[in-house]
């Protein structure tokens, strides 16, 4: 679900937004390794908090929506869905990257079509 498994990655920390409730409201969240949360962890006085709320942090609906979304994820196997639709969109944009039409639209992004470039 997350580019670092598919990179087998394990981040100490990863914040989480946008998609995680499906697009039905807005959530974000900051994840961390037991190592981590355990540095932080102690009594206010302690100075050890970790300042990373987020704007949308905490809401019960969202963080119910997002539950069910993830679970949606799992259920469906949308990865594996996508798998057709990621070879056909591979595939359309390797035969792009070859076309003139391309080529000229790549020299154009890049400032090659200017005078002296």
């Amino acid at each position: 679900m997350f580019a670092c498994e598919h990179e087998d990655i394990e981040p100490d920390i990863m914040a989480i937004g946008k998609g995680i409730t499906g697009g039905y409201l807005p959530l974000a969240a900051t994840v961390a390794t037991e190592e981590i949360y355990q540095a932080f962890l102690g009594p206010a006085e302690a100075g050890r908090t970790f300042y990373h709320g987020h704007t949308y942090t905490g809401n019960p609906l969202a963080c119910v929506a997002a539950i069910a979304s993830l679970d949606l994820f799992e259920q469906d196997q949308t990865l594996a869905a996508l798998q057709p639709k990621i070879a056909y969109l591979s595939n359309a944009w390797s035969s792009l990257r070859i076309s003139p039409w391309w080529q000229h639209q790549t020299m154009w992004l890049h400032g090659r079509n200017r005078a002296g470039k």
